[in-house]
């Protein structure tokens, strides 16, 4: 399943990235400086409870989407 993550904020990201664990091909449409730092450092995550880090690489598109989607979600 393909999915669209629009919104590369808090609520964006992690659900991108826990869509991407479970299978999904997931693309997140970002502007700016954001997506410039995201598609070089990937995502710095840290679970609350272990404090176990990891990055993940996100799949970062920007505007005008070209590509056909399952589905997309708007993440404000």
């Amino acid at each position: 399943m393909k999915v669209l993550v629009i919104g590369a904020g808090v609520t964006g990201c992690f659900t991108a990235a826990r869509l991407m664990d479970k299978g999904a091909d997931v693309s997140v449409l970002v502007r700016g400086e954001k997506a410039a730092r995201l598609e070089h450092d990937g995502l710095r995550m840290r679970d609350g409870m272990t404090g176990e880090e990891a990055t993940v690489g996100l799949n970062i598109v920007r505007a005008p989407v070209t590509e056909v989607v399952d589905v997309a979600m708007v993440c404000v």
